[in-house]
């Protein structure tokens, strides 16, 4: 099993509410409360990452390890109804912070930023359209090159940067007639 582990590093004292929303396929989680040692299935999915310590990518599921102390599964059951809610995708936007709505079909966010190793790209595509993203330095050389193939709807995809020397890069989004580029920070 592979695992990916984003650290969010947010000011604790920050005058925004960034926000990190996930998606399962029956709409709950569950959520082991470590003072009463229980488990509780919940339904809001949407958190405040400044609640948030660790979340832990695996293959086919996450775990929020929260400040205080809790731990949230997305692959949870219910036993009352006998369903099964799977992971599908998380969206974090940075942008609600001013309660803008993104209404652009093909805009895309990346997370975190400054970035270590792995960088995040979301993006919503209003049509299914095939997308590639590059990573170019300041020269602008293409560094890294990734096909992300054919994509419809909300869409998470990791990109290691890990080999790239610190400094200054362009990540170019492009599919169909869309194109689009944003800095990061590579530490």
């Amino acid at each position: 099993m592979r695992l990916v582990l984003l650290t969010l590093l947010i000011p604790v004292f920050s005058l925004f509410s960034q926000t990190i929303s996930f998606q399962t396929t029956n709409g709950f989680a569950e959520e082991y409360n470590t003072e009463l040692q229980t488990y509780n299935l919940i339904y809001d999915l949407e958190f405040n990452i400044s609640e948030i310590r660790k979340i832990n990518v695996y293959n086919n599921g996450v775990v929020l390890r929260m400040k205080n102390g809790n731990n949230i599964r997305f692959d949870a059951y219910n036993p009352e109804t006998n369903e099964v809610s799977q992971f599908k995708y998380y969206t974090y936007n940075p942008e609600q912070v001013l309660n803008i709505q993104n209404s652009t079909p093909n805009s895309f966010l990346l997370f975190p930023n400054p970035v270590e190793d792995i960088v995040f790209i979301s993006f919503n595509s209003a049509s299914l359209v095939s997308y590639h993203c590059r990573i170019y330095d300041v020269k602008g050389n293409l560094v890294v090159e990734k096909e992300l193939g054919l994509r419809t709807g909300d869409f998470l995809e990791s990109v290691s940067v890990k080999k790239l020397a610190s400094g200054t890069y362009f990540i170019q989004l492009e599919g169909g007639k869309y194109s689009s580029f944003k800095q990061i920070i590579k530490k």
